[in-house]
């Protein structure tokens, strides 16, 4: 009992006018005093340190302050990773060398709020709707949070020091997880405030920077394009291979001269098993983590492969990520699969997956080729794309993952968005495995998916409740994959932005 007098004394005390958080513009006006605003026509660059998953790795990060674009890079011994804004396209650089453009509505707003943050956006007056004003302790010291969406954007919660007026955290949200950036080691640079440490974390894992000096740098626009393609790949024209798809799109490939059987997936990136790591002598590099359909995170490292063969492509110096993927490469009376090939491979070369024919072809990607059948834009919020859509009506943004060999899954949060709950979740209970591990869903019948032209009538699907992993998604309405694949031949050309959905042919 006194336990829960103090805890109600305490409460009492925070919500008492004594307590209240400052005032809003007084907060912001204070911190624009105290850190500067940014602006200009010269660009500020950031170079010094970071620490994640287990590496160390040479960081620089560049913003134009007069309309937000950026461009960060993390360099490690194994691969460089990262992203940029050149002011109209959002790209992300893997850890293959490759990029395509995060285009989809919610990363595009939520691309808009973080290079308002990096350009200190929040300091200049009517950028921005105030949402929400709190208190809050961090640490042992006391901070205001404002809760801002600039013009466009998504929210982004911002803490600043009471005593200091310095910007001390930003936390906003991505479509399957949150990021929360830590500032400190604010130091005069310039006539500017800037902080010399920075932690960032996402979905448990986190990453420390340590900034060791920032320069002011000429206006320049090619800073921030999109990287130009790697040239590694090698591909002499089609090519088609056979494809197993009684569960997954299970295709042969060489690694290092051994042959494997390899599952194609959209939703997923160049992945083996760490039997197959272990065969093949190599060693992984970092400690990571993976998420998935399931709501834990997997284990990952890192490695490279000299040499992968798919039909007529050849692709050299390779990353790998050495995933244990549990179950899902068991077969009955035949080897285990050697892992996945996903994103890595469709950002190199146009792939038509024909599953009522049992085949793959792949081929170079040509600008402007003529698709017998509907063309459909992709969307990216990450690494799986995505397309415009309806379900049961309804305007829905839809994963594609040719991964997924099961029915339709709709995410929960979509949904409860558009009030529709109870239409899928009242079905037939089942039980979901992946990576990250299993997840409770409901089966219900008699249920139409559009994509363009195409309508998928009277399926069945199933309905996913995770709180965590890729059914938590924010953006996504749906996981889509067999049952189109089985109906259509499409093909996907990630260079060009589209996918062609055709009808077989005899």
């Amino acid at each position: 009992m006194r336990v829960a007098a103090i805890g109600a004394l305490v409460e009492f005390l925070l919500a008492s006018p004594a307590y209240a958080a400052p005032d809003a513009r007084s907060v912001l006006r204070a911190a624009a005093s105290m850190m500067g605003r940014l602006g200009g026509p010269s660009n500020t660059e950031a170079i010094g340190r970071i620490d994640a998953e287990g590496r160390s790795g040479d960081h620089e990060e560049v913003v134009r302050p007069r309309d937000g674009a950026f461009r960060i890079s993390d360099r490690y011994t194994l691969f460089t990773e990262g992203e940029g804004f050149d002011g109209r396209q959002h790209w992300k650089l893997d850890r293959s060398g490759a990029t395509h453009l995060l285009n989809a509505p919610f990363t595009m707003a939520t691309t808009i709020t973080e290079d308002w943050v990096k350009r200190r956006g929040y300091l200049q007056p009517g950028s921005a709707r105030l949402e929400t004003r709190t208190r809050e302790q961090i640490g042992d010291r006391w901070a205001t949070v404002l809760t801002m969406r600039p013009r466009g954007g998504n929210a982004v919660r911002l803490a600043f020091d009471e005593a200091t007026h310095l910007l001390v955290r930003a936390v906003w949200d991505r479509p399957f997880s949150t990021i929360t950036e830590t500032y400190g080691d604010y130091r005069s640079v310039g006539g500017f405030k800037m902080p010399f440490k920075v932690q960032i974390e996402e979905s448990g894992d986190r990453a420390e920077i340590s900034i060791e000096r920032y320069s002011r740098l000429k206006p320049s626009s090619i800073a921030f394009a999109r990287p130009r393609p790697p040239a590694d790949t090698a591909i002499s024209g089609p090519a088609t291979l056979p494809m197993d798809a009684l569960s997954f799109a299970v295709v042969p490939a060489t690694i290092n001269g051994h042959q494997y059987d390899f599952i194609l997936d959209t939703g997923g990136h160049n992945i083996i098993t760490p039997s197959v790591a272990d065969a093949l002598g190599l060693t992984g590099e970092g400690k990571g983590s993976s998420g998935g359909s399931g709501e834990g995170r997997v284990a990952t490292s890192d490695t490279r492969i000299s040499e992968l063969r798919l039909g007529s492509a050849t692709m050299t110096d390779q990353h790998f990520t050495i995933l244990d993927l549990d179950g899902a490469v068991k077969r009955k009376g035949k080897p285990d699969i050697a892992g996945i090939l996903g994103l890595e491979v469709f950002e190199r070369m146009t792939v038509t997956i024909d599953e009522p024919h049992n085949r793959l072809t792949i081929e170079p990607s040509r600008p402007g080729r003529v698709c017998e059948g509907e063309r459909i834009p992709l969307l990216f919020d990450d690494d799986q794309p995505a397309v415009r859509g309806t379900i049961d009506g309804i305007p829905a943004q839809i994963g594609i993952d040719v991964g997924n060999g099961g029915i339709p899954i709709v995410l929960w949060r979509w949904a409860e968005a558009h009030k529709v709950a109870d239409r899928y979740s009242n079905g037939i209970k089942g039980e979901g495995h992946g990576v990250g591990g299993s997840n409770v869903t409901f089966r219900t019948p008699h249920h139409d998916i559009a994509i363009g032209k195409i309508t998928l009538r009277d399926v069945d699907v199933n309905d996913a409740t995770s709180n965590a992993g890729y059914f938590s998604s924010r953006s996504d309405s749906m996981n889509l994959g067999h049952a189109l694949l089985q109906k259509y031949v499409v093909r996907f050309d990630y260079a060009q932005g589209n996918m062609c959905v055709m009808v077989p042919k005899s």
